[in-house]
């Protein structure tokens, strides 16, 4: 499978992906995509995304499945769909602790190759120059039947 720079699906389709899923609607994610900034994911805070009270951190996991999910949407919109994706790898280095804000994420393709991308996803709360977490992601593809 080629690699084709330019994303495959609009704003609207990839919104149309996260409003159609259960797992996406539960935490309220959003996303906007520009030529310039690319795919940049939103995850607004709410007190259930808490895992430590005392200092109001989100939960670890929380934030990997959040970024998985970002380097998910980065693929799907750069090769459209009709291929299917599936996680077979995510490692995730937690930078520093998150706060209750809103968390950021984007995600870049590291490596193509025929059968499978791997992907860094960066996530972020006020400043994308501090980053909160780190994952790095790799999904193998295969055309939708």
């Amino acid at each position: 499978m080629a690699y084709d720079p330019a994303y495959q699906l609009s704003a609207e389709q990839l919104k149309s992906l996260i409003e159609d899923s259960p797992f996406f609607s539960r935490f309220n994610y959003d996303l906007s995509l520009s030529n310039d900034a690319g795919l940049v994911t939103r995850l607004p805070f709410s007190d259930h995304l808490i895992g430590n009270a005392i200092i109001k951190a989100i939960h670890g996991g929380v934030v990997a499945s959040f970024l998985e999910n970002t380097a998910w949407l980065e693929v799907s919109a750069r090769l459209g769909e009709e291929v299917s994706l599936r996680p077979f790898t995510t490692t995730n280095d937690y930078l520093r602790p998150t706060e209750d804000h809103d968390l950021f994420a984007r995600a870049q393709v590291v490596k193509w190759g025929k059968r499978s991308v791997s992907v860094v996803a960066t996530a972020w709360q006020k400043n994308s120059d501090k980053p909160v977490s780190q994952a790095s992601c790799h999904f193998l593809i295969s055309a939708k039947s």
